[in-house]
Protein backbone atom coordinates (compact mmCIF):
# COMPACT_ATOMS: atom_id res chain seq x y z
CA UNK A 1 0.00 0.00 0.00
CA UNK A 2 1.38 3.39 -0.95
CA UNK A 3 1.47 6.31 1.46
CA UNK A 4 -1.40 8.00 -0.37
CA UNK A 5 -3.48 4.82 -0.32
CA UNK A 6 -2.82 4.54 3.41
CA UNK A 7 -4.00 8.12 3.97
CA UNK A 8 -7.16 7.47 1.92
CA UNK A 9 -7.93 4.27 3.83
CA UNK A 10 -7.23 5.93 7.17
CA UNK A 11 -9.55 8.85 6.42
CA UNK A 12 -12.28 6.53 5.17
CA UNK A 13 -12.08 4.46 8.37
CA UNK A 14 -11.92 7.41 10.79
CA UNK A 15 -14.93 7.52 13.11
CA UNK A 16 -16.20 10.97 12.08
CA UNK A 17 -19.77 12.13 12.18
CA UNK A 18 -21.21 13.45 8.92
CA UNK A 19 -20.86 16.99 10.30
CA UNK A 20 -17.18 16.41 11.15
CA UNK A 21 -16.51 15.01 7.68
CA UNK A 22 -18.26 17.99 6.11
CA UNK A 23 -16.10 20.40 8.16
CA UNK A 24 -12.95 18.43 7.29
CA UNK A 25 -13.78 18.50 3.58
CA UNK A 26 -14.47 22.25 3.74
CA UNK A 27 -11.12 22.84 5.45
CA UNK A 28 -9.41 20.82 2.72
CA UNK A 29 -11.12 22.85 -0.02
CA UNK A 30 -10.17 26.10 1.73
CA UNK A 31 -6.54 24.99 1.94
CA UNK A 32 -6.59 23.84 -1.70
CA UNK A 33 -7.84 27.30 -2.75
CA UNK A 34 -5.08 28.99 -0.73
CA UNK A 35 -2.40 26.74 -2.23
CA UNK A 36 -3.74 27.33 -5.74
CA UNK A 37 -3.53 31.10 -5.18
CA UNK A 38 0.02 30.75 -3.83
CA UNK A 39 1.05 28.68 -6.86
CA UNK A 40 -0.41 31.31 -9.19
CA UNK A 41 1.63 33.97 -7.40
CA UNK A 42 4.78 31.88 -7.71
CA UNK A 43 4.09 31.37 -11.42
CA UNK A 44 3.68 35.13 -11.89
CA UNK A 45 6.91 35.84 -9.99
CA UNK A 46 8.75 33.20 -12.01
CA UNK A 47 7.40 34.59 -15.28
CA UNK A 48 8.55 38.07 -14.31
CA UNK A 49 12.07 36.90 -13.53
CA UNK A 50 12.22 34.84 -16.73
CA UNK A 51 10.96 37.81 -18.75
CA UNK A 52 13.83 39.87 -17.36
CA UNK A 53 16.18 37.37 -19.02
CA UNK A 54 14.34 37.59 -22.36
CA UNK A 55 16.82 39.77 -24.26
CA UNK A 56 19.80 37.67 -23.16
CA UNK A 57 18.32 34.18 -22.76
CA UNK A 58 15.00 33.74 -24.62
CA UNK A 59 15.03 29.99 -23.94
CA UNK A 60 14.24 30.72 -20.27
CA UNK A 61 11.04 32.50 -21.28
CA UNK A 62 10.00 29.55 -23.44
CA UNK A 63 10.51 27.10 -20.56
CA UNK A 64 7.78 28.79 -18.52
CA UNK A 65 5.32 29.34 -21.38
CA UNK A 66 3.38 26.10 -21.01
CA UNK A 67 3.29 25.87 -17.25
CA UNK A 68 -0.19 27.24 -16.54
CA UNK A 69 -2.16 25.91 -13.59
CA UNK A 70 -5.51 24.24 -13.99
Amino acid sequence: MTALEHITASCAAAPFTPEERTRALQAIEDRRAALTAELAQLDAITAGHRAAFAPEQPELVLESAGRGRE
